[in-house]
């Protein structure tokens, strides 16, 4: 099921920023990224914050398959602390708030070891169906 959840997301290397999601039920999802020298959009510190948010955004996505296109709607309380350096790995903890239609309300934190390097209050993404 794993390979699965990042299959179905429509991103494809290098935007692809997940190596791995295990749904821990409808409603949650923990999903891994390694950084690694030679990644074409790492930068010298490691992996940007802005791009930190963007995979545990595709993570959020995982929770949303066969959905044909995933739209942020908004973001409150985001909270980045640094970058993840080269050779650290993310992890990703994120769960459902709330669904309402084609709306569904996400939290979560990324962290690397014991460290929450992102916390992010609220996500809302909207999502349009397949014809």
């Amino acid at each position: 099921m794993t390979a699965d959840l990042v299959a179905g997301l429509p991103h494809r290397p290098p935007m692809l920023l997940l190596d791995s999601a295990t749904a821990e039920s409808d409603e949650a999802v923990t999903a891994w990224r390694t950084v690694r020298a030679g990644d074409p959009w790492c930068a010298p510190e490691g992996l940007p914050a802005y791009l930190v948010l963007e995979s545990w955004l595709q993570a959020c996505a995982t929770l949303l398959r066969g959905e044909a296109e995933v739209l942020v709607g908004g973001l409150r309380g985001v909270r980045a602390t640094r970058a993840v350096r080269v050779g650290e790995t993310v992890v990703h903890r994120i769960r459902v708030v709330h669904r309402d239609g084609a709306a569904t309300l996400f939290t979560g934190t990324g962290s690397v070891g014991a460290e929450t390097v992102l916390t992010v209050d609220q996500a809302i993404i909207a999502v349009t169906t397949k014809d």
